[in-house]
């Protein structure tokens, strides 16, 4: 069984719109459009049509890949995850973060870095916590450990967290020490890193 292709209308974001028996049947990109040879008026036969349906999944995972990328950063699997959670095929979605990848605009290695050092600098987060993070982004653990291998003494962001958010714990009070050192765990510090930065901050004066 098949229909008529009764219209072709070009879109503004390269897209082409193909329109079956009065129907809109999908849009695709344009410059796939000279491969399936066919034109207005033409009869699209059952196989043409899945290829057509398949060429349109194409285009609007590298839409909605090109819209995730234009409002922060991705990993790769990341991205893949954005566009499988939009409703984008494996396939579409695979084919979409390479095609980024290529372009430059997806670099899983440059992202591990940027973000760690974005977690270390403004959350304060130590290692542990950034490596979590990085993982649960789709970073893989050999980039994640690379990243990390580039950031300050954990000692540094401990202290600023410190500063930042528990200047005003009285240490010496069990309740509130114990909720602080929790939060502090949290973080992404050991036991031992904690005491050892709690230990300098009542020997000195905060400035």
């Amino acid at each position: 069984m098949s229909g008529q292709i009764t219209k072709l209308t070009y879109l503004r974001n390269g897209g082409l719109r193909v329109v079956v028996d009065g129907q809109a049947l999908c849009v695709i990109d344009a410059a796939d459009w000279g491969a399936f040879c066919l034109t207005k008026g033409d009869a699209l036969e059952q196989d043409k049509e899945a290829q057509l349906l398949a060429c349109a999944q194409k285009f609007e995972a590298r839409k909605r890949a090109a819209a995730s990328l234009a409002c922060q950063a991705y990993s790769a699997k990341g991205l893949e995850r954005r566009l499988r959670q939009k409703g984008i095929s494996q396939q579409a979605a695979q084919e979409a973060v390479e095609h980024y990848q290529g372009l430059g605009y997806v670099q899983d290695a440059r992202y591990a870095v940027d973000l760690a050092q974005k977690l270390h600098e403004t959350r304060c987060y130590g290692r542990r916590r950034i490596e979590q993070e990085l993982r649960a982004k789709g970073v893989q653990q050999q980039q994640a450990r690379e990243a990390l291998s580039l950031l300050p003494p954990d000692e540094q962001a401990l202290r600023r967290c410190l500063e930042k958010k528990h200047r005003a714990v009285d240490w010496e009070d069990p309740a509130q020490r114990a909720r602080a050192v929790r939060a502090l765990l949290r973080y992404g510090y050991t036991y031992e890193q904690i005491a050892a930065a709690v230990g300098r901050a009542q020997e000195e004066e905060w400035e």
